[in-house]
């Protein structure tokens, strides 16, 4: 009789102790899922905010999100770029991406100068100016687009070139020139 009741007390025992884990398990479950809505409900702005936040930290004056790119046929990726304005008044910015160098596979390099350069590869856009509140930061979105035929396989460099306006009126540099490395394969 003993036996029986101890085989009864063990049978509710783990009964008790798996729907307790099939309940863990549809929770973890429903955590995930609900997660995965989270992202899919993100805009890319969102997406590029966090990036940029886990990058560059609000100490910068100026920073990329990365400052190298894949550009395969077709494609267009966008850098964020980060300004802090730490003046003590509002300022305009002016932010401009110049086609650098090209270096080719085997290794050469071919100035913008040169005979012969060629660089297809679209910035969107080539130049902008901002706002920026004082001690406040900005996020700016550079695109590259490499156009589905014509670009030479290989590394192509961009400058890109903060400045700010001064009192006179006249755009001065804010923040060394920044590189991008734009990698066509």
């Amino acid at each position: 009789m003993d036996k029986g009741i101890e085989l009864s007390l063990n049978f509710i025992v783990i009964l008790i102790i798996s729907i307790a884990m099939f309940g863990f398990g549809i929770a973890f479950v429903y955590n995930i899922a609900k997660s995965t809505e989270d992202i899919k409900a993100m805009t890319l702005d969102d997406l590029d905010n966090q990036i940029v936040d886990l990058r560059c930290g609000y100490t910068e004056k100026a920073c990329l999100d990365r400052d190298r790119l894949e550009l395969r046929t077709g494609d267009l990726k966008v850098l964020t770029l980060r300004l802090l304005n730490v003046g003590s008044s509002a300022g305009q910015f002016r932010v401009k991406v110049r086609k650098g160098i090209y270096v080719d596979p085997e290794n050469n390099k071919v100035s913008p100068l040169d005979a012969g350069y060629s660089n297809l590869i679209d910035v969107l856009p080539e130049e902008r100016t901002e706002t920026i509140n004082a001690n406040d930061a900005a996020s700016l979105g550079i695109g590259f687009q490499r156009p589905n035929g014509g670009v030479a396989k290989g590394t192509y460099v961009f400058d890109v070139v903060i400045e700010q306006k001064n009192a006179a009126g006249s755009f001065v540099e804010y923040e060394p020139v920044h590189k991008v490395y734009v990698s066509a394969p």
